[in-house]
């Protein structure tokens, strides 16, 4: 088999033969922009050959360059509140102050998580924070 100079982004994966039906290889074709994952495309025929001119040709009709994907997806953050006594103020300083622990995954995961809470009760000053609105808020 001859090596595969084509840029990251194109390169085949394993070809794969099935025990009943014809060779196929398959090439990455860069990430979608709206979900953020990878683009393949296949090609399927008789023959490991014509699998391989097949995919060859199908690389070329690809757009060059290489599109990587971030290691990790951005973090997310509260917006920035507009009350700085509310408790959507506390809970924006409280997620910087805890950032430094968490890996990115929980941190999103946290920012997600409060987001109801900002948008119901974030706009309300601590100091008049009860528990029954908390309650509420949870039933």
């Amino acid at each position: 088999m001859a090596h595969d100079h084509s840029p990251p982004s194109q390169r085949r994966h394993c070809p794969s033969r099935h025990p009943q039906g014809p060779h196929r290889e398959l090439a990455r074709s860069g990430q979608d922009p709206e979900t953020g994952r990878q683009r393949r495309k296949s090609v399927s025929r008789p023959t490991r050959a014509e699998a391989e001119q097949a995919l060859a040709a199908l690389i070329r009709t690809l757009p060059k360059g290489s599109v990587r994907r971030p290691r990790h997806a951005p973090v997310k953050t509260l917006p920035e509140p507009a009350q700085p006594d509310s408790l959507h103020a506390f809970l924006v300083r409280w997620l910087a102050f805890k950032k430094s622990e968490l890996r990115p995954g929980t941190s999103r995961k946290y920012v997600i998580a409060l987001q109801p809470v900002q948008e119901v009760l974030g706009v309300q000053p601590l100091t008049e924070l009860r528990v029954l609105a908390i309650e509420e808020f949870i039933t």
